[in-house]
């Protein structure tokens, strides 16, 4: 009798459904599965792999271009989401959202040398805004004294991203300053996330919760006009850059009605 209990004050607190039970209403009061949820998240996107300029690949023997990930092109990002939920049982949920994100420059770098001369440049912002739809797994919500309740999930998630153009400014050779060389061409490109993460209510309504993950962004076109009609082919394969990985961290919010 005293598990029972305990077990019920567990589902009251979450405030959105009883394990013994679900209705088909939706309500807060321990007893049915508030279905509908609204959401939103906060926090960084930290680019970790994939190959931003390729110097490697260009054609000019007395070329001899640096390769650099875009990790080390762009400064750690902001991350913003607003969607929502709908609960499919008391522990599953699909997930949808809208979402930005932008990684700054991180400066001027030194590119490696165009027929002995020095080549530096930095790479515009990169920024980007798309929709995502997702699969969310809970499991049973871990007990902590009388007040701390964390309950853990997994989730999946697809989605597109729309990124802006993508170019090598404040451009120098042999400290000559040269007109900007466009990298690539903006566009959709499909993502896909891991996502595992942990959250606590706070009211009776509303839980927070932070949640990381590993984040895939698909390959952005070549823009090869600038390169051909702005330095010849010298810089040409430069920008034959790889799919982009992030692991992002956020605090999310979600309201259950």
């Amino acid at each position: 009798m005293g598990h029972n209990g305990g077990h019920s004050d567990r589902n009251q607190s979450y405030g959105q459904y009883n394990y013994n039970k679900v209705q088909n209403n939706c309500c807060v009061n321990g007893n049915a599965l508030s279905r509908w949820n609204v959401e939103g998240a906060l926090g960084g996107g930290f680019l970790v792999g994939g190959d931003g300029l390729t110097g490697s690949e260009t054609n000019i023997p007395t070329t001899n271009l640096r390769n650099v990930g875009s990790e080390d092109l762009w400064d750690d990002g902001l991350r913003a989401e607003l969607g929502g939920s709908y609960a499919l049982n008391p522990n599953r949920k699909i997930t949808g959202n809208v979402f930005y994100q932008e990684n700054e420059s991180a400066g001027v770098l030194n590119l490696g040398d165009l027929d002995g001369d020095a080549f530096r440049g930095s790479v515009s912002d990169r920024e980007s805004y798309g929709v995502e739809l997702g699969l969310r797994q809970y499991f049973t919500p871990k007990v902590y004294g009388r007040n701390i309740r964390l309950r853990p999930y997994v989730e999946g998630k697809l989605g597109a991203a729309n990124l802006d153009d993508i170019s090598l400014q404040n451009v120098t050779r042999d400290g000559a300053a040269l007109a900007d060389v466009g990298l690539y061409e903006g566009g959709w490109v499909p993502t896909a996330a891991g996502m595992v993460g942990i959250e606590t209510p706070i009211a009776k309504r509303m839980t927070l919760g932070v949640e990381t993950g590993l984040r895939w962004q698909g390959q952005l076109k070549s823009d090869g006009r600038s390169i051909v009609s702005g330095t010849g082919n010298e810089l040409a394969g430069i920008n034959n850059g790889s799919d982009t990985w992030t692991v992002p961290l956020q605090v999310r919010g979600r309201y259950r009605f």
